[in-house]
């Protein structure tokens, strides 16, 4: 008689409750255990957040139980993982237990880490997560003129292309309100190799946005109202709208599986732990060269799900994950664009039909009812 198999996924966001939901799909109950631990008792789609700060999305639609989202088959643990012990193959949490596997996955994103920049506390915004980009809304819905900066911030883990959304959106939107000409724009672009950002910088300065492709984050003067660069230059600034900071899961830290990069090194095409074997990391908290946001999630589960249901049932699987990413945004007027690319194509952006933005409109939907349940 067959040993029944253990999977352990640590973190219950997009990555950890996709991966667990779509490998209970592709394995029987009777062979395969399947523990998902985390502590997040609701789940909220980030990629909503530029839409609810401009007021485009009622937040409502962008929240879930977590509990809620888990197909059936899958053991639920509300509990925080303090340790991971993969010389020996076990994890323990914060209530005392420790569990024991034979695979264990790792879905930990990280953490918004606002303090890693000088002065970001209390001066800068963002929308990465619900109660955050409901603030921003409040800034938003109050704004009655002057300088606005959006940009990206070093070690943020936040898909950059979602500022570029939050910028086209507010843009239209003090259109709207008639305060074009008491407003000024300025947009800082991402310092990743892996965003294909010009033509969205194009377009930006076509709407007109003073673009600052050269400046490099260090800091905020609350006293000037300024951000700074590295090498001296600012930008002063009524409405601040950064993304944070991220800094690893404490859990990875201490159990020694990050690097300096604070990320969590794995094999690019198996997305294995180098130097451990049944042991992976998908999502955020990987340094897979791919661009962080919400389709590189769900491909990586999706492979790794396939992966992890043939070795558990015993049979060979040959095929590697190919780096595969897609990011997709409004960029104001009834229009979406989409980025897609894998290790072999480097992204481009291209513009999508009348139907695609309506898709887009949409996917709030559509993530909810099947892509998180592992139908995709």
């Amino acid at each position: 008689m067959a040993v029944k198999k253990r999977l352990i996924v640590v973190g219950d966001g997009a990555s950890g409750i996709t991966l667990a939901n779509k490998t209970r799909m592709l394995t029987n109950n009777n062979d395969v255990e399947i523990v998902l631990i985390g502590n997040n008792s609701t789940h909220f789609l980030k990629e909503d957040g530029a839409q609810i700060a401009v007021g485009l999305k009622n937040y409502k639609s962008s929240i879930k139980q977590s509990e809620f989202l888990l197909n059936f088959g899958i053991s639920y643990i509300h509990d925080e993982v303090i340790r991971i012990d993969a010389a020996n193959k076990s994890v323990s949490i914060r209530s005392g237990k420790a569990y024991d596997y034979d695979f264990l996955a790792l879905a930990l994103g990280g953490k918004v880490f606002p303090e890693g920049l000088p002065g970001y506390v209390g001066e800068a915004k963002h929308f990465h997560d619900l109660q955050h980009a409901q603030e921003l809304k409040e800034y938003v819905d109050q704004f009655k003129g002057g300088s606005i900066v959006i940009g990206s911030t070093p070690q943020s883990r936040m898909n950059p292309y979602l500022m570029y959304e939050f910028a086209f959106l507010i843009r239209e939107l003090i259109a709207n309100k008639k305060l074009d000409g008491a407003t000024k724009f300025h947009f800082i672009p991402p310092r990743n190799d892996y965003a294909a950002v010009e033509s969205l910088d194009d377009r930006l300065m076509s709407l007109g946005f003073e673009v600052h492709s050269d400046f490099d984050v260090s800091g905020i003067s609350s006293k000037n109202k300024e951000i700074q660069s590295s090498d001296g230059k600012t930008v002063r600034y009524d409405l601040l709208v950064l993304s944070p900071p991220s800094s690893p899961e404490e859990v990875l830290v201490t159990s020694g599986l990050v690097g300096e990069n604070g990320l969590v090194s794995v094999d690019k095409s198996k997305l294995s732990l180098k130097g451990y074997r049944d042991v992976y990391a998908i999502g955020e908290c990987n340094d897979a060269p791919v661009l962080k946001c919400i389709g590189s999630s769900l491909y990586q589960a999706g492979y790794l799900a396939k992966m992890l249901a043939h070795k558990m049932s015993g049979a060979y699987y040959e095929s590697n994950y190919d780096g595969s990413s897609i990011s997709s945004i409004l960029v104001g007027n009834g229009k979406s664009v989409t980025t897609f690319s894998n290790y072999a194509r480097s992204p481009v952006v291209s513009e999508g039909s009348f139907t695609d933005h309506i898709l887009n409109m949409t996917s709030t939907e559509t993530y909810f009812s099947a892509a998180i349940r592992g139908v995709f």
